[in-house]
């Protein structure tokens, strides 16, 4: 999948609020980066990197998985195939903010 495929999918998942006042960024490595900004009212999705609130660094196969249900980002994060630089407590409502819940 594409990071404009997958941007697509965050950018429908939290629509014009995701409900938190952060920037959160997913860091894809090699194939891009996502960012919610939850600051912009209505809220922004896009490619462009930035300092934010929270990253959490994850392969875009394993990203993939998460937006498709078939890998708990909780487990990923333990297993650490998930890295987290920031505000962890944002982390907590990231299956709210993704409708994964």
């Amino acid at each position: 999948m594409s990071l404009a495929e997958l941007t697509d999918r965050v950018r429908s998942a939290i629509g014009a609020d995701c409900g938190v006042d952060k920037t959160i960024q997913f860091d894809l490595g090699d194939d891009g980066v996502i960012v919610v900004d939850g600051r912009a009212k209505p809220n922004a999705v896009h490619n462009d990197s930035l300092v934010a609130d929270l990253t959490l660094r994850v392969s875009a196969e394993d990203f993939r998985k998460i937006l498709d249900r078939e890998l708990s980002g909780r487990r990923l994060v333990l297993s650490g195939r998930v890295k987290l630089r920031g505000d962890i407590r944002i982390a907590m409502k990231l299956d709210g903010i993704l409708k994964l819940e």
